[in-house]
């Protein structure tokens, strides 16, 4: 059976990114998801519940290819799916808008344009929230598309809702721009069905992050809407933020994404306009938000997603015409930043004196911990931080019980309750003997009433001959 070649395209992209990221050690927040992941739920502190669900899916379903639970290459194969689907889905974009089935190198042209938006790259080896979230938004775009061109895809918008919205609370705006997608371009006749659609993935998506705020005092939208996004306005801020996304996304992004702007006139083929109604919700929301609070740089990375299928469509007709200046800046610039980024994670020691600013500092050490306290005695593991608890929970996998304390409401069914304190507040009473870890990002020691703690040996890990990583220890007994 002969592949397309967007199929091609897509499951060699997979291959890449699976082979990076299984050489890699594990992120904190990939930690964290994977701990999240081995105590399913309705949803979590800080997200919905898609990560944990797609973490905890494929440890189960590819338990027969033999990887350890804990391991990068399981931890991270959902993250290589979701980023062939969402590079698959826009190569079959691209070939909707060109109105014909394109040829492989006019597809590899395309996906060369797609993948050099390098922020989307920089993280689809990873397993964020985000990947499922971009998998949705490229189903929504598609479905918008071929709605627009007459064709009928109400289940990939019923599929796409959900995903957007069960990933992240963001997934609304991909939502609502595929709902002014079918209003504005659909034909009359099927408005009906394909916002039907919409709306049922919505509600579907909806039952369990409702189900679990209102057992949780609804903290994880409070956070969402009240914690993180609460702040004061801010030029230098807003304007930081808008210089990162011209390093990560590339200059020429910002470029085409004016330019399709402008030409927005309603006329031509309906499909075409689908990609702007994606940017501009996009657009307006994460790129004013850092002006008035604090931002993470990959928020707006989902608002380049439309104008990648654009940069696609644009590489369909070659780099010989008037956009070709632009077109190979852009692939170059995107080229440049992925090669950096692997030199930076596999090869090059940043020398940065503080860990927070070392992008690859959480990645190593923490592998080597279970061999490090090998013939310890055996007791629970403790860490105040989601970080730290988190990495201690993969790396001690099936070798001691980990939890983190304290935690808030929010966080309460996220750890298991080990009965090593009489609560989960700050300066809980210790009751039972534990290990506390922490590392030198976050080495805040132990803060137990009423404990007597003594301070083990440090694991240090030494890249090209300067401490990169530390890993704390301490003894905790009662009183």
């Amino acid at each position: 059976m002969k592949l397309p070649s967007w199929l091609w395209i897509a499951i060699l992209w997979f291959g890449v990114l699976w082979l990076h990221g299984s050489t890699l050690g594990i992120s904190d927040d990939e930690a964290y998801y994977w701990a999240l992941a081995q105590r399913l739920d309705w949803g979590y502190a800080f997200h919905p519940p898609m990560v944990a669900w797609s973490i905890a899916f494929f440890q189960k379903v590819f338990s027969w290819l033999g990887l350890p639970q804990n391991s990068a290459a399981l931890i991270r194969l959902p993250a290589a799916f979701f980023s062939a689907v969402t590079l698959g889905l826009l190569l079959l974009t691209v070939q909707d808008l060109a109105k014909k089935k394109v040829a492989f190198l006019g597809l590899l042209s395309a996906a060369w344009m797609i993948t050099s938006v390098s922020g989307i790259f920089w993280s689809s080896w990873m397993m964020v929230p985000d990947l499922p979230l971009f998998a949705g938004v490229a189903l929504l775009i598609w479905a918008s598309v071929g709605t627009g061109l007459g064709q009928r895809r109400e289940w990939a918008f019923v599929l796409g809702a959900f995903l957007s919205l069960n990933s992240k609370y963001s997934g609304v705006l991909a939502i609502g721009s595929a709902g002014l997608s079918i209003l504005f371009l659909a034909p009359p006749k099927s408005r009906i069905r394909n916002c039907a659609a919409v709306v049922a993935g919505t509600v579907a998506a909806l039952i369990p992050i409702l189900v679990w705020n209102a057992q949780h005092q609804w903290g994880a939208l409070l956070f969402q809407f009240q914690e993180r996004h609460g702040g004061s306005f801010s030029w230098t801020r807003g304007l930081r933020a808008w210089v990162i996304q011209f390093f990560l996304a590339g200059p020429v992004v910002g470029i085409i994404a004016f330019r399709a702007l402008r030409s927005v006139k309603g006329k031509g083929i309906r499909g075409l306009n689908v990609p702007v109604l994606f940017l501009i919700p996009a657009v307006l929301v994460f790129g004013i938000q850092p002006f008035f609070s604090e931002f993470k740089a990959h928020w707006l990375l989902v608002a380049w997603i439309p104008v990648a299928v654009i940069l696609g469509v644009q590489a369909l007709a070659g780099f010989r015409g008037p956009d070709r200046t632009l077109l190979l800046t852009h692939g170059f610039w995107g080229s440049t930043l992925a090669l950096l980024s692997v030199a930076l994670l596999h090869f090059v020691n940043l020398g940065v004196s503080d860990p927070k600013k070392d992008i690859t500092n959480d990645l190593r050490g923490w592998s080597r911990l279970r061999e490090h306290v090998d013939g310890w005695e055996k007791r629970p593991w403790v860490g105040s931080r989601y970080q730290t608890a988190s990495q201690a929970s993969v790396a001690l996998f099936g070798f001691a019980p980990v939890t983190l304390l304290p935690r808030d409401l929010k966080q309460r069914d996220e750890w298991p309750d080990l009965g090593v304190t009489d609560s989960v507040e700050p300066g809980a009473r210790l009751l039972k003997p534990v290990y506390f870890v922490a590392d030198n990002r976050y080495d805040a020691g132990p803060n137990f009433t009423g404990a007597r703690c003594k301070e083990m040996t440090t694991l240090r890990v030494v890249r090209k001959d300067q401490i990169t990583k530390k890993i704390l220890i301490w003894a905790c007994d009662p009183s």
